[in-house]
């Protein structure tokens, strides 16, 4: 994974590894263990009858230390390239430790179900997600993206479905990231703007420059992974993140790209079943009563 800011790129790990424990139960369920999935029902009845079939649990995990920044002294806007680069390495790392899994199992696939990160223990960050790997049926290995690594969809399975069948396949979900400083105004500047409506054009700045470096971070990201298409970008915001005037800028977006022949290969598929399950109403509910 690399990524810049137009001042200097950093490159994360590829081949992350995975635990001894993770790749016994990986090996465990490749060798013909029962197979698990984290799909809700409906999900995998759409996904299976659509050729995708559920193959394994999968999950992915990073914790990456931060260590601590002097903000003191700060007297421009600036990024905190630091913090920007730990935030997108604990994703991209345990994105590619939960694709490798899925790459084990020989799938063509990872239908993500949740990413998440939390801070603990002051300096350390995890960042964690989790999934069912998923292989094409019709064709296994031909849906992988052209990093060669299992595509990682995050988005309803009906979305997936219909995408399927119009000759679009996921590539991959990423964020990028920017941790942005403003420093503080002089007094002249604070009392100079006392009881008036004017813009502070150093805040201004400072987060417009920090939401568009995180966008173009993810649009790169996603080019370099193949994507012809993002779709679902956005910026999620947390100001005080990493200590005063600092806000954390996190671009996310899904990347696609069009497989000739594609839509051919996907079966329509009747949804009333899945829907049904789904609102428990499959079967007639009978209360049985004593009498």
């Amino acid at each position: 994974m690399t990524w810049s800011t137009g001042q200097a790129s950093y490159t994360g790990s590829r081949d992350v590894g995975l635990p001894q424990v993770a790749q016994s139960r990986i090996q465990h369920i490749a060798a013909g263990g029962a197979t698990g999935s984290l799909l809700a029902n409906s999900d995998y009845l759409t996904l299976h009858d659509a050729g995708l079939e559920p193959i394994g649990a999968v999950v992915g995990v990073s914790v990456v230390h931060l260590g601590q920044f002097q903000l003191a002294g700060l007297r421009a806007p600036v990024e905190l390239e630091a913090f920007s680069q730990a935030i997108t390495l604990g994703y991209g790392n345990a994105f590619t430790r939960m694709r490798q899994e899925a790459a084990e199992l020989g799938a063509d696939g990872v239908f993500l179900q949740k990413s998440n990160s939390r801070r603990f223990d002051g300096e350390e960050h995890e960042y964690s997600c989790r999934g069912t790997a998923l292989r094409f049926r019709p064709q296994p290995g031909a849906l992988r993206a052209p990093t060669g690594l299992p595509f990682l969809a995050n988005c309803s399975a009906m979305s997936l479905y219909q995408y399927l069948r119009r000759g679009l396949c996921p590539v991959s979900f990423e964020y990028h990231a920017c941790v942005y400083h403003v420093p503080h105004r002089t007094m002249r500047q604070a009392l100079g703007q006392t009881f008036q409506n004017t813009e502070v054009p150093v805040f201004t700045e400072g987060w417009y420059s920090a939401r568009e470096i995180a966008l173009s971070r993810l649009q790169m990201g996603l080019e370099q992974a193949g994507a012809e298409l993002i779709l679902g970008m956005g910026v999620d915001e947390e100001e005080g993140a990493f200590g005063e005037h600092t806000a954390e800028f996190r671009a996310y977006g899904r990347g696609w790209r069009r497989v000739p022949g594609l839509a051919g290969q996907i079966p329509q598929v009747d949804l009333t079943g899945p829907s049904l399950i789904d609102r428990d109403n499959a079967y007639p509910i009978t209360t049985l009563r004593g009498e």
